[in-house]
């Protein structure tokens, strides 16, 4: 069963939570980045996350660290990379934010 999550806040962006699969699809053209690929990871490879709440001036975010399977190297270790793995949230979206960590930290046992 797959479950979907909308943020519009900082940028659309669109989650699928399935199974052991998160996806990151981030949609329409005028968004702020729109060089950004779409991102499908498998959760066994996530090995931390990071959140920050938003509050009235700033955007709150999830940052997942991926442990990819070439060759050992950790995405999220250059700017660029790091970009594919979060996910910004206004104060609004922070409810759907939290439920997304809690259910990704309980898939890797954090």
């Amino acid at each position: 069963m797959s479950k979907e999550y909308v943020f519009k806040a900082s940028s659309r962006v669109l989650v699928i939570l399935d199974g052991n699969n998160l996806e990151i699809q981030r949609k329409g053209f005028l968004r702020r980045d729109f060089t950004l690929p779409d991102r499908k990871i498998d959760i066994n490879n996530i090995t931390s996350v990071k959140y920050r709440k938003a509050d009235a001036f700033n955007y709150g975010y999830l940052y997942f660290k991926v442990k990819t399977d070439e060759i050992g190297i950790w995405s999220g270790d250059t700017g660029e990379e790091r970009k594919e793995t979060t996910i910004w949230f206004g104060k609004k979206e922070q409810k759907i934010a939290e439920e997304i960590k809690n259910y990704v930290e309980s898939k890797i046992g954090v």
